[in-house]
This record gives structure tokens, sequence and C-alpha cells, in this order.
């Protein structure tokens, strides 16, 4: 029997700065008005995953677990431990968000963003921390400490660390 596998690729043109860009944004403007935009924008096809990493990083846990979004097995940069990264498919540095997962393999269906959205309103609280647009000698050093964390089971290999420096150009 052959099982159907499917891979929804995420990683294709994520930028840093167009997301810390649009959380600014949203932390601009009142709750109430972020959470209707949010909520429009997860009804879209096309901003589901943008909707969903947004979410990773506008809400946080009211002290238990905040769970990822179920979207199949995330294929990680560097093979790593995916207990070692607690906000996936994200690591936030300094407050700078990265994307550490390239792909899900998923045999079903995905996660919506709506929905995703709806367990954040119920599980989790709104992230108080305002988010800024950093220097790019900041976001070099963010980069820096990512590339050199201890949570990858081995090394980066040029591959990945290319693909790390792909999402800090504007």
């Amino acid at each position: 029997m052959i099982k159907n596998y499917y891979n929804i690729i995420i990683a294709a043109e994520y930028s840093v700065y167009t997301y810390l860009k649009t959380l600014i944004a949203l932390q601009s403007i009142s709750k109430s008005d972020a959470l209707e935009s949010l909520k429009i924008a997860s009804k879209n096809k096309n901003s589901q995953y943008q909707v969903i990493l947004l979410c990773r990083m506008l809400f946080i846990s009211k002290g238990k677990e905040f769970r990822s979004p179920m979207l199949g097995k995330p294929e990680l940069v560097g093979k790593s431990d995916l207990s070692k990264w607690s906000f996936l498919p994200i690591e936030l540095i300094d407050g700078i968000p990265f994307l550490i997962v390239k792909a899900y393999a998923l045999k079903g269906r995905a996660e919506n963003a709506e929905d995703y959205l709806k367990y954040c309103l119920s599980n989790c609280i709104w992230n108080r921390k305002k988010y800024e647009l950093p220097n790019k000698t900041t976001i070099r050093k963010a980069l820096e400490k990512l590339i050199n964390s201890k949570k990858w089971h081995k090394k980066l290999n040029t591959v990945d660390i290319d693909w790390f420096k792909t999402q800090i150009h504007y």
C-alpha cells in the first residue's frame, strides 16, 4: 500500500524584516483591531502560514504548554531534537524571529490558521513584549547566536547557514 504524504514547503520567501514590520504594525493598533486583522487573514488561503507564524509571536503561554501548530512532522534545519525548540517553527533570538523549519511532512490535513488562532485565543495571552525593527548589526549578531546554538546536534553546514542568511535580507 502506498501512503500519501504531502510536504508543506514553508520556507520559500521568509524574511525576518517582513515579519517584524508586520508584528510592529499589529502592535501599533488596538488589540481588538489586531485580532480582527488576524481573523480576516486567517480565512484567506494564501496567508495561512503567515498568520500561524504571527500567532507564535503575538501570543504567549498562560503558564501551560503553548503548543506548536499541527502542520505535520517538521523538517528542521540542522537535524536537531524537536524538544529543544519551544517556538516551532521559529526561534526567537533577541526578539528576532528566525524560521528553523524548512518543510512539514504531512499525512492528512494540516491545521488551518483560523483554528490555530482560536486555539491561541482560548489557551494563550496576548504578548505585551513590543517588537522592534533592529539594525543590521543586531540582526547579524542574533544570526550568529542561532548558527552557534548548542541546540543543533552538529555544526550547521554551509547550505543551512546560507538559508538563514537569506532570511535577513530586505
